[in-house]
């Protein structure tokens, strides 16, 4: 945090006589003035340290962890909260995902007692994590919820009971639970329904969670720890079909992350994984999906995978799942199903990753460009939202900008959309240079959209790209 700027407006400054100076007189003032300067300062610092911690990362979702209440007397339940309190948060940092105010933060608004709806309008925090703690002789009774305060609802609640515990036992098995909930409420990340959880064991249901926020990353350390757990997960369930569907997404990101020694190998070697659990389990959304992605993008059958749409729809539940529809439906110029299942994502989940909101946004152009409607109206609210968010992934604000310069110039606004297009020339990642080796993907599933958008980039003078 910074201290604010302390300003003097030349035109408020007292004018002062030009008789002899009262050297004692302007001592004082002198004086007085530096200490307030001093105190206002201060003064500054602390509420800047206070009132104002918010939360503003786009890329991350927030999560308050709240001290956890002792409800017992005695010295040991007090270490016992405590003790919790701080192993929960420092299993939670690890999750890059996630924005955790720091303890600090935690404290103050404890003090403050803000409500919860304060504490998500003015400090940006979407997700709390409270709970208290019992303890009697050998017993341990530890109460947790985890609230959307964007939603005010409660999306977990728990009761935990433990005996004859060392506390790092306890420790663990708190953090486990709080993980195996975090990641699909709070991340919005799932791996599998309530029907087919109930084919893993514990341990392996929650490495794959694990597994999945790491994939998520995007990273190559994200892509070796997801390779970590899978193997774990081999060991301790070598014939669950399941995991066939877990190597493939392994082999995929291997070749969107460029890490694969033979790409077309490893797109043949998952799709029959993939197929492998989808025999298994006809109705797991996962693979199904993956298989539709791989036959689209990768195989050339975008038939086969459109077949697939009605099942898809009936299958599909949570947001990973639904948004893999609607990125399918698209392809398929299903445009209108596709942009109300991206809502529908929307709804649930407004937080949802980065790259369902930039495919959101191409749809919106897609759909726009092949239904030959001018009306560009809630593509641009939507693209000119996302820009306001100011997120940190390299080149995603160059992107926004670029589809605004689009939108402006189909709606014949061509002045306009030249502003927007030198306005990112000179940003850090500008289109005309970043995607001459590698535009975006999404745009080789329909040729004439890309040649119109490529075109219109030329005319406002990002030339190069085809």
């Amino acid at each position: 945090f910074h201290a604010y700027d302390l300003l003097l407006d030349p035109s408020q400054k007292r004018k002062l006589k030009t008789l002899k100076p009262n050297i004692p007189l302007i001592g004082t003032i002198a004086v007085v003035l530096l200490v307030g300067l001093i105190g206002l300062f201060y003064f500054n610092i602390f509420h800047q340290n206070t009132d104002n911690i918010t939360f503003s990362d786009s890329n991350k979702t927030s999560l308050l962890v709240l001290p956890f209440e002792l409800q017992s007397k005695g010295d040991e339940g007090n270490f016992m909260a405590k003790s919790i309190t701080d192993h929960i948060s420092t299993t939670l940092a690890e999750f890059d995902e996630l924005f955790l105010f720091d303890k600090s933060s935690a404290d103050y608004f404890l003090e403050q007692n803000f409500d919860y709806s304060d504490l998500n309008s003015e400090h940006g925090v979407q997700f709390l994590l409270e709970g208290s703690v019992q303890t009697f002789k050998s017993k341990i009774r530890v109460n947790i919820k985890l609230r959307n305060l964007e939603k005010n609802s409660i999306i977990w609640t728990d009761i935990l009971d433990f005996e004859g515990n060392d506390i790092f036992e306890v420790q663990d098995a708190i953090s486990n639970s709080i993980i195996e909930n975090i990641i699909p409420g709070a991340l919005s990340l799932t791996v599998a329904d309530a029907r087919t959880k109930q084919k893993f064991t514990p341990e392996v249901h929650l490495n794959r969670l694990k597994g999945r926020v790491a994939m998520e990353s995007g990273t190559a350390e994200g892509l070796y720890e997801y390779e970590r757990l899978l193997g774990l997960n081999r060991e301790l369930e070598p014939n669950n079909p399941y995991l066939d569907m877990d190597e493939a997404w392994l082999l995929m990101g291997q070749v969107w992350f460029g890490f694969a020694d033979d790409s077309a190998n490893n797109v043949v070697e998952a799709y029959q994984l993939t197929l492998n659990t989808v025999n298994a389990d006809p109705d797991f959304a996962y693979a199904s999906n993956l298989a539709a992605m791989i036959e689209r993008n990768h195989l050339g059958e975008l038939s086969k995978a459109c077949n697939r749409i009605d099942k898809l729809l009936k299958i599909s539940e949570d947001e990973s799942n639904i948004s893999m529809v609607a990125n399918l439906t698209r392809h398929c110029k299903e445009y209108q199903k596709s942009l109300n299942l991206f809502k529908k994502v929307l709804y649930k989940a407004p937080h949802f990753a980065l790259w369902f909101k930039k495919d959101y946004a191409w749809t919106f152009l897609i759909s726009s460009f092949d239904n030959d409607n001018s009306d560009y109206s809630e593509a641009k609210d939507y693209v000119k939202s996302q820009l306001l968010k100011n997120y940190s992934e390299d080149g995603i604000n160059e992107m926004w900008m670029t589809m605004l310069g689009y939108i402006n110039f189909k709606a014949g606004n061509k002045k306009s959309a030249l502003k927007v297009i030198e306005k990112q020339k000179k940003m850090d990642f500008p289109v005309n240079i970043t995607w001459k080796d590698s535009y975006p993907p999404i745009l080789n599933e329909n040729e004439n959209f890309k040649k119109d958008f490529f075109h219109v980039l030329n005319e406002l003078g990002v030339e190069g790209l085809k």
